[in-house]
């Protein structure tokens, strides 16, 4: 697997929380359902994912502790784990409460190159 678009992607649009001790990169919610769409593309999983919000007081990402996750031994085949793990990533960041402030924030996991 190529992850290089995908780790582009992240660069050119995510907010990385190395500084806040967090080795993540975070998206606001439309990025992150366009990452779905170029992981889909490039066939990668998607393992699960963190929730991430701005607090306001100080400025800075904390996590939420609310999160998802897809595990691969409930499906038959790898090509129906994909489609799931896309999908559930999907269905859970646009049903995720955000006020669409930008205040929340999302972290896709997925496999290690």
């Amino acid at each position: 697997m190529d992850y290089s678009k995908y780790h582009l992607f992240l660069k050119n649009n995510g907010i990385s929380l190395i500084d806040q001790g967090f080795n993540e990169t975070v998206l606001n919610k439309k990025k992150s359902l366009s990452a779905i769409e170029i992981l889909r593309e490039l066939k990668i999983p998607i393992l699960g994912g963190d929730i991430y919000r701005l607090r306001l007081t100080d400025n800075e990402i904390v996590c939420t502790f609310d999160s998802w996750y897809c595990q691969r031994d409930e499906y038959n085949s790898y090509d129906e784990y994909l489609k799931y793990s896309w999908d559930i990533s999907y269905k859970y960041i646009t049903a995720y409460n955000d006020n669409e402030d930008g205040s929340i924030f999302y972290c896709i996991v997925i496999p290690l190159k």
